[in-house]
């Protein structure tokens, strides 16, 4: 009984968001995490991921997304592009996966100058 709860109890953490700063302190090693880059003023791309597990969670990815974009904007801001995707952290031969659960998007702040459209430019002009 004692080694379910334990193996339950990691299966409940790992899948929760991770708030790591990835461009800070690098990758981690349950996969979670977020990362973040200036793409004009006011304009950032954000890519937030949960730890591993054997399910999905985009809520727990956009909720780290959303927390991202509000630190960042310090406040106020609108989504202007973004989009959910999975992978797995670990490929497992077993029936068990090690899923990470991802948003990737891009932020206009409120304080920005640029409009959404004109924020929308600049992310598409960003792809390289």
């Amino acid at each position: 009984m004692k080694k379910i709860l334990t193996v339950l109890s990691l299966f409940i953490l790992t899948g929760c968001s991770s708030y790591h700063n990835i461009n800070e302190d690098g990758e981690s090693s349950l996969g979670g995490g977020f990362k973040d880059r200036i793409i004009a003023d006011g304009v950032y791309k954000i890519t937030a991921q949960t730890n591993f597990a054997p399910w999905t969670n985009f809520d727990a990815a956009n909720e780290t997304f959303n927390r991202r974009a509000k630190e960042l904007c310090v406040g106020n801001y609108n989504v202007i592009k973004s989009a959910e995707d999975e992978f797995e952290h670990v490929e497992t031969a077993g029936a068990a996966k090690y899923i990470i659960s991802r948003v990737k998007g891009y932020v206009r702040c409120e304080t920005s100058k640029l409009s959404d459209e004109e924020a929308l430019k600049e992310v598409e002009s960003s792809f390289y």
